[in-house]
Order: C-alpha cells, then sequence, then structure tokens
C-alpha cells in the first residue's frame, strides 16, 4: 500500500518543487531505487533455489502433465523468454514512471482523480490475480503472453487519443488503467510460474534481476523522453517496446 501510494505521490510532490528537471529527477531516483534492489533479489531467489522451496513444485507440475523435467527445458527457448520479461519490463517502466505527471500536466486531471485511477489499477491488479490463480494449460500460458505484449502496446497508444479528446480523457484513463492492472496481474503470474520451471539451476533470481534491469532503464528512458522530446515520444516509445516483447514472446511460444 505505501509503495502504491509513493509511486503515485513522490513524482508529483517533485514536479510541485522543482518544475524545471523534475521528469528526469524522478527518472534518476527510480532507476537507481530499482538498481539498488537487483542484488537483493537475485540473493533471495537464489536462497529460495538453493533450499528448493518452490523447484519441487514445478517438477511435481511436469511430473502431472506427463514430461519429465528435462524434456520440458529442452523444447523452451529460454532467451527469448528472457528478452521477452527484460523489454516488457523496460515498457512498463518507460510508461508507468512519468505516468502521474502526465496526467497532471497533459490531461489536467486533478491529484485527488490520479489517486482515484491508480486505485482502479489495483483494482484491476486483483482481479486478475485471481483469475491468474486457476489452473490453465501450459500451451495457454504461453501464448497468453504474446497476447499480453501487443494488448499492452495498443493500450498505451490509446493514451495518445487521450490528449486528444480531453472531454473523455478521464474516462478513457480510468478504463486504461484498470485494464492494465489486470492484464500486468496476469503477466506476472505467468511469468513466475514458468521462470520456475525453465530457469537454470540456482538461477531462480534471475527472474527478478531480468525484470529489475527493464525496469531501471525504463525508469530514466521514460522520463527523460517525456522532458526532452513529450510526453507523446514516451507514450510511443512505450508501445514500439511493447510490440518487441510480443515478438519475443512469440518466438517462445
Amino acid at each position: 500500500m505505501a509503495s502504491g501510494l509513493l509511486s503515485v505521490f513522490l513524482p508529483l510532490y517533485i514536479v510541485a518543487i522543482d518544475g524545471a528537471n523534475a521528469l528526469l529527477d524522478i527518472g534518476i531516483m527510480s532507476a537507481v531505487a530499482l538498481l539498488l534492489a537487483i542484488p537483493a533479489s537475485f540473493c533471495w531467489g537464489y536462497i529460495c533455489d538453493k533450499t528448493r522451496r518452490y523447484k519441487r513444485l514445478a517438477v511435481a507440475s511436469k511430473i502431472l502433465d506427463g514430461l519429465s523435467l528435462s524434456e520440458t527445458l529442452k523444447e523452451e527457448n529460454l532467451n527469448a523468454f528472457c528478452g521477452g520479461l527484460i523489454l516488457f519490463s523496460l515498457a512498463t517502466s518507460i510508461l508507468f514512471t512519468p505516468l502521474p505527471v502526465f496526467f497532471s500536466r497533459e490531461l489536467a486531471i486533478p491529484q485527488t482523480l490520479i489517486f482515484a485511477l491508480y486505485g482502479l489499477n489495483s483494482t484491476g491488479g486483483v482481479f486478475g490475480y485471481f483469475l491468474a490463480g486457476q489452473r490453465s494449460d501450459r500451451s495457454v500460458v504461453k501464448s497468453a503472453l504474446s497476447r499480453i505484449a501487443i494488448f499492452r502496446s495498443m493500450v498505451a497508444f490509446l493514451l495518445i487519443a487521450a490528449i486528444q479528446v480531453p472531454t473523455l480523457n478521464i474516462i478513457l484513463a480510468a478504463i486504461i488503467l484498470f485494464s492494465m492492472g489486470f492484464i500486468y496481474a496476469l503477466f506476472l503470474i505467468y511469468t513466475l510460474a514458468l521462470s520456475m520451471e525453465i530457469m537454470p539451476q540456482r538461477r531462480a533470481g534471475l527472474f527478478n534481476v531480468l525484470i529489475g534491469l527493464g525496469g531501471a532503464c525504463g525508469s530514466f528512458t521514460g522520463p527523460f523522453l517525456a522532458e526532452t522530446f513529450g510526453f507523446v515520444y514516451a507514450l510511443l516509445t512505450s508501445s514500439i517496446t511493447f510490440l518487441l516483447a510480443y515478438v519475443a514472446f512469440k518466438m517462445f511460444a
């Protein structure tokens, strides 16, 4: 709860006290924070893998599916999966890091409504987590990743339309954030479950490292593009990067 509050409040606060280079300051702060979290994320994944707390679940699921773990690993395109993770995380951070400022500056949405919009985003995530908890076929989960990436690409592009239609910008923003929260929850659960099965032994923390690297790069890139070229360029870059993630996950599937 505190993290979600700060992710919205902090960018708006920095803009209020330092309007000139506020977006660059936000980008640097977010990137540094995510980079500092990477070693701890990797260590935590290593410890979990070392103690085999959840690898047994992955092995058991393969037995239930009638495949041995070694046979499954041979079928996976691990590089495409890792590339898709980095690109998806990169695109997400490019989009979401400057987004509160985008709502405030470009769409002129009051701060109270911005917090409400992010509340809708979290609500969508809750629904997504409940849905992701249902057992799905492995091939369905893998193909869903590419569909999620292309959907996020289209939704990011729709935010540009919100600028052109000021009378409907709040409604569009509400629908977009709710759907993005819902889709991201599915993505996180699906990729985490797959990573438990296909990541090499003692490399379970690699999942968090890849997410962190993409997030750190995107946290700086998004505000930099928005400050230097405008928010439209940041949104377009995010949309294109989601398309690249779609290609990577398509190769993986």
